[in-house]
């Protein structure tokens, strides 16, 4: 359906720009990121941009990219929610999954934005 488009597309588009990043960190050598992978992360922007977009290499792709992961997600749990309306099942797995969607805006969107600064937010990495 429509929804979940959407949701791999944007997720798609994250897990390019968070890999493309780690790409650039290890110097475009395949060796480097293979080696590196584990201890790379894309993270926020610094404290001093507060909750203002920062340059793109200082935290503004990690911006960017926190945007399609948040509709990746959010667009993936109204498909769930759909799914489970149209095939006449529970919505257990819906407001189970919609928990952890709570955790990851609590501590990706709605604690940076109460605290003031992206800085406060989680880096992206493995």
């Amino acid at each position: 359906g429509t929804f979940g488009v959407i949701s791999v597309a944007t997720g798609a588009i994250w897990f390019f720009l968070v890999g493309a990043w780690f790409w650039h960190l290890a110097g475009f050598n395949p060796a480097v990121f293979l080696r590196d992978l584990f201890w790379m992360a894309l993270e926020p922007p610094a404290p001093e941009y507060g909750l203002g977009f920062a340059p793109l290499g200082e935290g503004g792709l990690w911006l960017i990219a926190s945007f399609f992961l948040l509709i990746s997600v959010l667009t993936w749990w109204i498909r769930t929610y759909l799914r489970a309306e149209a095939l006449g099942m529970g919505k257990h797995v819906s407001w189970a999954f919609a928990s952890a969607i709570w955790l990851f805006l609590v501590l990706g969107l709605i604690r940076p934005v109460l605290m003031g600064s992206w800085s406060e937010a989680v880096p992206y990495g493995i």
